[in-house]
């Protein structure tokens, strides 16, 4: 019974664009209802199992996940850092003359 209900419920979701609108819409509003009376709840939740975290142990954790290419991302963040930097710098000197530092 119930997996000819969901059939004819696919078939007409499919062929009428109007039904599937009515059911996105009423879909979005049960989600936003739901959602928005939970929102101060989710958030102090997260804010809870942050503010529970060791720096240290998370820091490690990311370490040993990422492995070896995160010296490769520090590497890479100070050189990128570094030419951006000095291109501005060489850009505003060239543009202003003298660069306040």
């Amino acid at each position: 019974m119930m997996e000819g209900l969901f059939a004819n419920l696919g078939t007409l979701l499919e062929e009428d664009p109007a039904a599937r609108e009515r059911v996105n819409t009423l879909a979005q509003q049960a989600v936003r209802g739901t959602l928005g009376a939970a929102q101060g709840q989710l958030a102090d939740f997260i804010a809870g199992v942050v503010a529970r975290w060791d720096t240290a142990t998370v820091v490690e954790k990311i370490e040993l996940r990422v492995g070896r290419d995160l010296q490769f991302v520090r590497v890479n963040g100070t050189l990128v850092g570094f030419l951006a930097g000095g291109a501005l710098f060489m850009l505003l000197t060239a543009v202003f003359g003298r660069v306040a530092h």
